[in-house]
């Protein structure tokens, strides 16, 4: 599931990214480095800036996701208050991040409290938008127009015997 940094940063102002940006810092990690493990705790966020990491939930099984897209989020669940990382994460090629202490991040949206509401609620779109296309891959299904209440055409759902 894919969390991009321009997604998160929908509508606040420059001066907030200003002071988000002080808090990050740039590493370098070559192909095959663990960024985070599973059950490890959710310290810290990745922003990718160059380079695919692989997220799995176990280390002898393949990835059930790569990210490779500039601006996209690492480790979000240590945003939104997970005490330990949901899988594993794992350079497939030299890659270059930008690190968030999760602690720092956290005073910077209790600092500055309009803008911290803002990353929020972009970010609960973004989840939400992901569950909800999550649900339409599992089922084969229109999810949006399920849970608003829309006609879905007999062929759009899974339950139709064609």
């Amino acid at each position: 599931m894919s969390i991009k940094q321009g997604e998160l940063f929908c509508g606040v102002n420059q001066a907030f990214v200003r002071d988000f940006m002080a808090i990050a810092h740039n590493e370098y990690f070559k192909a095959g480095t663990l960024l985070f493990q599973r059950n490890q705790p959710a310290d810290r966020f990745f922003i990718l800036i160059k380079g695919e990491v692989q997220l799995s939930l176990e280390e002898s099984q393949g990835g059930i996701y790569v990210g490779s897209s500039v601006g996209e989020i690492i480790g979000w669940c240590a945003m939104i208050g997970r005490d330990v990382f949901d899988t594993n994460a794992r350079c497939l090629t030299p890659t270059y991040v930008l690190t968030v202490d999760r602690g720092r991040f956290l005073r910077l949206l209790e600092k500055d409290m309009e803008n911290g509401f803002l990353v929020y609620r972009c970010l609960a779109a973004s989840l939400g938008s992901r569950l909800l296309a999550c649900y339409q891959d599992l089922t084969g299904t229109d999810a949006a127009a399920r849970l608003s209440g829309r006609r879905v055409p007999a062929a759009a759902t899974s339950d139709n015997p064609e």
